[in-house]
């Protein structure tokens, strides 16, 4: 009888992983304009968020080898399309961007669907760009910004503006930010191609009024900050109860002004520093001409380690005591790998 019910059960489940092969498209690997073969992953393909997710990257590295060639923009595009489909696959599966995400056992990878999927939309865009199709270029910019917002921020920044809410970083990510400014660039660039590209301000719709006379509220920005990075993001929001009509940005002696209109505005620039102490001060000019103006001091630092000759000793603290394998093993190869550049 038990025998019985171990087959019927092994029956179910070899039916189930045919089903699920049947109802996974097969996309076979492609070669690249380079000859190298791409949509593959390192182990064998299992169908879960992880396979999904590299093989996704993988086409998509696959598709910018055709980009540099109008001739081969269509092949790139096909490509691109793969690639949405696994990272799609992929988001079916897990949802949220995470920085090391636990795939089995003590394996992590950084997980990043959304942010990437913004990334394959902006090289689409370009592609659309490039070929006056400029329609289909706003389409895919669009959805750029809308897939690299949720991957910063876990939703679209219109649902905090609606909510009268702070976006937080769920998933920080330097390279969402960077293609979030790309992508935002490529947008001004297609719909207001008269706007100055290196400071990034529009009008928020639809929006809870606030019942503040005049505020500039700077995010994740102390009144005096530090930092060891060499750029900040200076993004926040501008509410008031006139029509705001140019906003200065002042860095360090260098001033960028940019027209706007309207009296509720998001605002969004990287700004390089300097090592040493930066004065970031952001003016707004109303409609009756009166300016009003918030300042950070942002210090640059820069780390300092101490020259202990040509040996790097790691030290992991929950095991100092245990003299485990593990960090006998890492403190040696850390060690040789020392001693063999600096001999270099």
């Amino acid at each position: 009888m038990n025998r019985v019910k171990i087959a019927h059960s092994l029956l179910i489940i070899n039916f189930c992983m045919v089903m699920t092969c049947c109802e996974t498209p097969n996309r076979p690997s492609i070669i690249g304009n380079d000859g190298q073969p791409y949509g593959r992953v390192d182990s064998q393909f299992q169908y879960r968020w992880w396979n999904y997710y590299q093989r996704g990257l993988s086409f998509a590295d696959g598709a910018l080898t055709y980009m540099n060639d109008p001739i081969n923009h269509g092949k790139a595009l096909d490509i691109f399309q793969l690639a949405e489909h696994d990272l799609s696959d992929a988001l079916s599966l897990r949802t949220i961007d995470q920085l090391r995400a636990r795939t089995y056992g003590m394996h992590f990878i950084d997980y990043f669907p959304h942010r990437e999927l913004g990334i394959i939309y902006y090289h689409k865009a370009l592609i659309y760009k490039q070929n006056k199709q400029i329609p289909h270029a706003i389409d895919c910019i669009t959805q750029a910004l809308t897939e690299i917002e949720i991957s910063l921020y876990q939703s679209p920044l219109s649902y905090y503006f609606n909510q009268n809410m702070l976006p937080p970083y769920y998933a920080k990510s330097e390279k969402a930010i960077v293609y979030l400014q790309k992508s935002r660039s490529l947008f001004n660039q297609l719909t207001s191609p008269d706007t100055p590209l290196d400071f990034y301000a529009w009008p928020i719709k639809q929006t809870i009024q606030s019942d503040q006379k005049e505020s500039i509220d700077i995010w994740r920005i102390h009144p005096v900050h530090m930092t060891y990075l060499d750029t900040i993001l200076l993004e926040g929001r501008i509410k008031h109860d006139q029509d705001i009509h140019s906003i200065q940005l002042l860095v360090n002696d260098q001033s960028t002004v940019v027209p706007v209109s309207g009296n509720d505005i998001h605002f969004f620039k990287l700004v390089p520093l300097s090592t040493g102490k930066n004065t970031i001060i952001l003016t707004c000019t109303d409609a009756r001409n009166h300016p009003f103006s918030a300042q950070r001091i942002v210090q640059k630092q820069v780390m300092h380690f101490p020259d202990k000759g040509n040996q790097l000793r790691v030290t992991i603290k929950p095991f100092e005591k245990k003299n485990t394998p593990l960090v006998t093993q890492l403190e040696r190869y850390l060690e040789k790998n020392m001693k063999e550049t600096s001999s270099r």
